[in-house]
C-alpha cells in the first residue's frame, strides 16, 4: 500500500508539471528607448575601426605528433584576421546606423580622409564639421588572441590487414593513429564611442569583451581549420549591443494568461480560441465573462489580449477597473508593467520623433 501511495504521488507531480509547463501564453511588444539619446546629433562621420592589439604568430601551421610520424594542419589563425574583422565590425555598423534611418551618414572612406590618426584623436575636426557631420562615430578593437592545440585521445582501431590470410589472428588492432581534437579559443575586446565635433566630449561609448571556444574532431579529410567566423560572432554580438545603445528598439515578451479558477464555461472557449490564435474573438467572450459575472480570470486576460493586440491604453483601462472591482495584486502588477512599457515606448517614439 506504501508503494502504491508513492507511485501516486509521483504520477500527480508528473501531469502537474506537465500542466504548468502547457501555460497559455500570449506576446505583447513595446518599444525601448536607445540607451544614449542622439537626438541632437543625426549626422554621423563614421570611420574605420581601427586595430590596437593583435598576436603575430610565427607559424600557420598546427603539428599533430603520433608514435612515429607527425602531421600537420593549416591553423585556423592568419594575419589578416584582425583587419578583416575591424572591417567587419565597420561595414555592419555602418549599414546598421543607415538603415535605422535615424541618421545622415559620411562614409568610412570619407571620415578616413579627414583624420590624421584616429588612436589618438581627431587632428582636423573642422573639416567633418564643414562636411555636415555633428559627431564621429570611432571604433576600436583593443585587443585581439587567439589559441589552439591538440587533445590526444584514445588509438583508433582499424582493421587487421593479416586477417583475411589467417583468421586466427585478432580481426581489429590498434593503429599508430590517435583520436585527436582541436581546441580553439578566440578572445576579443571591442570598443566605440561617439565624440562630439564641437568639444569633443563623448556622446555615447561602451565596449564589449567575449571568449568563443571550440573544438574539431580531425578525420582523414580535415586539412585546415577556421577562426574568422569566431571573431565574427563577438563583432555580431557588439553589433547588436551597439544597435540597443544607439536605436529605439522593440522588445516583445511572453505573458502567461490566468488560469479559469473558478471554472467559467465563456472563459473555457476563450482559452481554446487563444490556442487557435484567434485572439479577437477569445478576447470578446472574455471581456463578456467579466462584464456578467466579474470572473477575475476572465476580465484579466481580457485585458492581456487587447494589449498583445496593439491597444495598450484600454488594456490599462480595462485592468484597472478590475483591481478597483477585485483588489487582486496580480491585476495590479499587471496594471504598473502596462504603464512601465507605456512610458518606455512614449520615450522611445520622442527620440525617434526629436
Amino acid at each position: 500500500m506504501k508503494k502504491n501511495k508513492s507511485f501516486l504521488g509521483i504520477a500527480i507531480l508528473a501531469f502537474t508539471m506537465i500542466i504548468t509547463s502547457c501555460a497559455t501564453t500570449v506576446t505583447v511588444s513595446y518599444m525601448k528607448p536607445a540607451k544614449f539619446n542622439l537626438s541632437d546629433y543625426k549626422n554621423l562621420a563614421v570611420a574605420t575601426t581601427e586595430v590596437k592589439n593583435a598576436p603575430i604568430f610565427t607559424s600557420s601551421r598546427i603539428y599533430i605528433d603520433y608514435d612515429n610520424h607527425r602531421d600537420s594542419i593549416r591553423s585556423g589563425y592568419d594575419r589578416l584576421i584582425p583587419n578583416e574583422i575591424a572591417d567587419y565590425y565597420t561595414s555592419n555598423v555602418y549599414s546598421s546606423l543607415q538603415n535605422s534611418g535615424l541618421f545622415t551618414l559620411i562614409s568610412p572612406a570619407k571620415t578616413d580622409l579627414m583624420i590624421k590618426n584616429l588612436r589618438y584623436g581627431i587632428s582636423d575636426s573642422s573639416k567633418l564639421y564643414d562636411m555636415g557631420a555633428d559627431a564621429i562615430f570611432t571604433s576600436e578593437i583593443e585587443y585581439l588572441d587567439y589559441d589552439e592545440y591538440p587533445v590526444y585521445g584514445d588509438y583508433i582501431v582499424i582493421k587487421n590487414p593479416d586477417y583475411d590470410d589467417d583468421s586466427s589472428l585478432s580481426q581489429y588492432i590498434q593503429s599508430d593513429k590517435r583520436r585527436v581534437t582541436i581546441w580553439q579559443e578566440a578572445q576579443m575586446k571591442i570598443s566605440y564611442s561617439i565624440i562630439d565635433l564641437k568639444d569633443g566630449s563623448i556622446l555615447a561609448s561602451n565596449s564589449y569583451t567575449q571568449t568563443v571556444k571550440n573544438s574539431e574532431d580531425l578525420n582523414f579529410y580535415t586539412t585546415s581549420l577556421s577562426a574568422d567566423w569566431m571573431f565574427e560572432d563577438i563583432a555580431d554580438t557588439f553589433i547588436e549591443k551597439t544597435k540597443t545603445d544607439l536605436f529605439p528598439h522593440t522588445v516583445y515578451t511572453s505573458l502567461e494568461l490566468m488560469d479559469n479558477k473558478p471554472k467559467n464555461s465563456l472563459a473555457n472557449e476563450a482559452m481554446k480560441l487563444v490556442k487557435n490564435n484567434q485572439l479577437l474573438q477569445a478576447e470578446t467572450l472574455f471581456e463578456q465573462a467579466w462584464n456578467e459575472d466579474k470572473h477575475l480570470p476572465s476580465g484579466y486576460n481580457a485585458a492581456l489580449l487587447i494589449e498583445a493586440m496593439g491597444d495598450r491604453t484600454n488594456a490599462m483601462y480595462l485592468m484597472k477597473e478590475i483591481y478597483n472591482e477585485t483588489g487582486s495584486v496580480d491585476a495590479m502588477t499587471a496594471y504598473s508593467r502596462m504603464k512601465s512599457f507605456d512610458t518606455s515606448s512614449s520615450a522611445a517614439a520622442q527620440q525617434i520623433e526629436d
